[in-house]
């Protein structure tokens, strides 16, 4: 139901126009209890694709055959339901016709110098066929209104937020001087002027 994915299987499986822009777990969870569906919210569980977004939501929509709630009858309108009631509570991320797509990219321009003619024909097809831009395949994705703050678009359990025990202590000890570097010339200067004392048995 992320608006910011292409359609197709594994990513957006309902039109955009029905999806929202910065899905999250609680807000899921949230539509899922509303709807009267059972939920349970497992907020440390992520996807490969969505690392920087953890959470997980598993809907039950069917007890013991039947339907909990009866206007939900296959997957498809269990996505559409919660995303329209996501919609709902946050109407600032329900995606609004017409979508702004980002400009396409000028194609490369070769900066190599020309060859001369007196070479073969295969390397000069070669060479074409090198210079040759690839295609684009499908069509761009539609650029999402302006981001709101990190914290509102992402978990909280989010790693890519920038807060924790961990990350404290790494900025502590990147920001503070290296100790070991510093005691060197201390123990340089304070050692030159003792005497060193052999003692020999007989």
């Amino acid at each position: 139901m992320d608006a910011k994915q292409p359609y197709g299987t594994g990513t957006r499986r309902i039109p955009r126009e029905k999806s929202v822009w910065w899905p999250l777990s609680k807000d899921i969870a949230d539509a899922s209890n509303r709807l009267g569906l059972g939920t349970l919210h497992e907020v440390n569980k992520m996807h490969p694709r969505d690392w920087d977004n953890p959470g997980r939501v598993r809907v039950q929509w069917k007890k013991d055959g039947r339907l909990v709630n009866p206007h939900i009858k296959t997957k498809k309108q269990l996505l559409e339901m919660i995303s329209i009631t996501i919609q709902r509570l946050r109407p600032d991320n329900t995606p609004k016709a017409p979508y702004i797509y980002p400009e396409p990219a000028a194609p490369p321009t070769s900066t190599k110098p020309a060859k001369s003619k007196s070479g073969s024909s295969k390397s000069s097809g070669k060479t074409k066929s090198e210079a040759k831009p690839p295609a684009q395949s499908g069509r761009p994705l539609p650029t999402p209104p302006d981001s709101p703050p990190l914290a509102s678009r992402i978990s909280p359990y989010s790693p890519a937020l920038s807060s924790g025990v961990l990350i404290d202590t790494v900025k502590a000890g990147m920001s503070a001087p290296d100790a070991g570097n510093a005691a060197i010339p201390g123990a340089g200067a304070s050692g030159k002027g003792k005497r060193k004392v052999l003692r020999v048995r007989g």
